[in-house]
């Protein structure tokens, strides 16, 4: 933005590269995951309704996200085959990461808990996880490039092109803020908040995670399955009980689950055996798949639309009682009024009033259209007539006048 301008094009520009370059560093685990699982995590990445969301807005969580792909992409691409190249971008997420905002100590704190858990789980030492940190310590040429590439990333975006040298104390401000995002920064947001997003908008991703993992727990050993299953988990515990949480570092909860979940859709592709499905039988297994999502979709459509139908019903209800029982009519309170000296009643309102002395008939539909009607044409009727109403307004038709009186006071 600094090149650029500090405007609302370019902050939404940089939101949506972030957004595609994500879905392409998906693509690139395919040597890692398979061809089957990187198309998964691309295809859940695009069409992730929290991903989109956070490529739209200019907010930096989608830039962390992005920088914590490039980083791990990188470290995976250096632990196969060491080369400087990957080092330069192992320090280059490293940085962007850290530029982008204090909630990226968080991500490398989860990403480093999903690393321990894939190394404990590959007790062969046969998986990428396992591979990559090795790679770290190939030796000191790659990490001399590794550091140098940090700190000069650092400088470019501390610095905003090193146009304001002054601005190098956002450095020590990133790690200040993020400790009291973590502890004492106040949020509206509830501790759940992260874990309804998942079950409202990512239930796709989840169920394909789980299903994907006992899939893959039963035909062959998981690799990078362990990984991403303890980054979400990491986030989703640290980030909903962060005192600072926010709504825009759902991107940073759902990323690594949109990873898991598509490693475990290719997962079950890969378990089926494609050779003995064909003609009929391949056509009614995929009508059946897509049946099958599109149930998951009308559900949650139709969870939806409940809470929301019991909202605008209980609104409804409410109005209905304000409009017809805050000042509904008294039908015993209706009686004409005569010269003076002269207090006779007619023979209908003497008769409701008998029938409901003191109370009348209240709350009913019917008698609002009798308060409107007989508030329009009283002057039709002989005498003129004084309308009652609960809210203690009547309209005297013989004077032309509205007066307040207390309910106490008609006999």
């Amino acid at each position: 933005m600094f090149l650029f301008g500090a405007t609302d094009s370019v902050a939404r520009f940089v939101a949506a590269l972030a957004g595609a370059g994500i879905v392409l560093l998906a693509l690139a685990l395919c040597p890692f995951v398979g061809r089957a699982q990187a198309m998964g995590m691309a295809v859940l990445a695009t069409f992730s309704p929290t991903m989109l969301y956070a490529s739209r807005v200019a907010e930096a969580p989608v830039l962390i996200a992005f920088f914590a792909m490039l980083l791990l992409v990188s470290l995976l691409y250096h632990g196969r085959n060491p080369s400087g190249w990957w080092a330069a971008g192992i320090g280059l997420g490293l940085g962007g990461m850290f530029a982008s905002g204090p909630a990226s100590i968080s991500v490398l704190l989860c990403m480093v808990v999903g690393f321990v858990a894939a190394w404990l789980v590959d007790s062969k030492g046969e998986g990428a996880a396992r591979t990559a940190v090795d790679g770290l310590r190939s030796g000191m040429h790659d990490l001399l490039i590794l550091g140098l590439t940090f700190l000069g990333t650092l400088l470019i975006f501390f610095t905003h092109g090193f146009s304001s040298l002054s601005a190098l104390q956002g450095i020590p401000e990133t790690i200040s803020s993020w400790g009291r995002m973590v502890v004492t920064s106040e949020s509206s947001i509830p501790t759940q908040y992260f874990l309804l997003v998942i079950l409202l908008y990512e239930i796709l991703a989840l169920v394909c995670a789980l299903v994907g993992f006992a899939v893959e727990g039963k035909e062959g050993p998981g690799r990078l399955s362990s990984l991403f299953l303890g980054w979400f988990v990491a986030s989703l515990v640290l980030f909903s009980f962060s005192s600072g949480r926010s709504a825009s570092q759902a991107v940073l909860v759902v990323l690594p689950l949109v990873l898991w979940g598509g490693y475990g859709a290719g997962a079950l592709l890969e378990a089926v055996d494609w050779r003995e499905i064909s003609g009929r039988k391949a056509a009614m297994l995929v009508l059946t798949i897509f049946g099958w999502l599109l149930a998951v979709l009308a559900l949650i459509a139709a969870l939806g639309r409940i809470g929301s139908s019991s909202d605008s019903t209980r609104a409804s209800r409410s109005a209905h009682d304000r409009c017809h029982c805050g000042r509904a009519v008294d039908i015993s309170r209706l009686h004409p009024v005569t010269p003076r000296g002269q207090g006779h009643r007619n023979a209908f309102t003497a008769g409701m009033a008998h029938a409901a002395p003191g109370a009348g008939w209240r709350c009913h539909p019917a008698l609002g259209v009798l308060h409107h009607s007989l508030d329009r044409h009283a002057e039709l009727l002989p005498g003129g007539w004084k309308l009652g109403t609960a809210g203690g307004a009547n309209f005297d038709t013989g004077s032309g006048r509205i007066r307040e009186q207390d309910d106490e006071s008609f006999a």
